[in-house]
């Protein structure tokens, strides 16, 4: 992911403002990106959301969703920064899904949080569990790999609820279909989601295993 060096003034105050970045400091923050932002042409906002995706793939998914959401309602020309950001998630997930699980799984609870804080279109979703299911052609004599599984599985349990019921169940068919296919640990998440599932994506707060912790630190290949 690409966090070169900014060489810019305003790049620069807008990557300050973002090491500032905490709760308490939140609307402050971002009320200083909003005006750098409003000031960029378009590379510069490219460059900014390299820098903000590199930061919430990382660290505190939920802060940084909270983050863009602030910088979408606050500056003049919101569908650009979307746009970008958008555009970026998706090569970037297209980038990482198979190779990096700390950067791939970052990405996947980051796009979850967008989605919860009315940043992302489930339009995207789908089409991250679209490939991660299916591959990039919907061919059902194709195994997905396990971390394709398992990165499913987080987004799922992530987002499920705010997607469409009927789009949801088809995962959970196409996940139903692929079980015989693995064992443990992929086998493990396809059950948990399934548990999920049946429980209309509310999660069990007895389990000590499972989506409780794997939606909070993230799971091992």
């Amino acid at each position: 992911m690409n966090t070169s060096t900014i060489p810019y003034h305003p790049l620069r105050k807008a990557r300050l403002a973002m090491n500032r970045v905490t709760y308490a400091r939140l609307d402050t923050e971002v009320a200083v990106l909003v005006e750098m932002i409003d000031e960029m042409k378009e590379e510069e906002v490219q460059e900014v959301i390299d820098v903000l995706l590199s930061r919430a793939v990382h660290s505190d998914k939920e802060l940084w969703g909270k983050v863009t959401g602030g910088v979408l309602q606050g500056v003049k020309d919101p569908r650009l920064v979307r746009r970008v950001l958008h555009n970026k998630c998706e090569i970037n997930f297209n980038m990482y899904q198979q190779q990096d699980v700390t950067v791939s799984d970052g990405l996947v609870k980051y796009m979850a949080a967008l989605l919860r804080n009315n940043v992302m279109s489930s339009k995207i979703i789908h089409t991250c569990l679209i490939t991660l299911l299916f591959g990039t052609s919907v061919d059902k004599s194709s195994t997905p790999t396990p971390l394709s599984i398992q990165l499913a599985c987080s987004l799922l349990s992530l987002t499920a609820d705010l997607l469409d019921p009927t789009r949801a169940h088809y995962y959970i068919r196409r996940l139903d279909q692929l079980q015989p296919h693995y064992t443990s640990p992929a086998i493990h998440y396809i059950q948990e989601i399934m548990s999920l599932h049946e429980n209309n994506w509310v999660p069990f707060p007895s389990r000590a295993l499972g989506y409780n912790v794997l939606r909070q630190t993230g799971y091992e290949v």
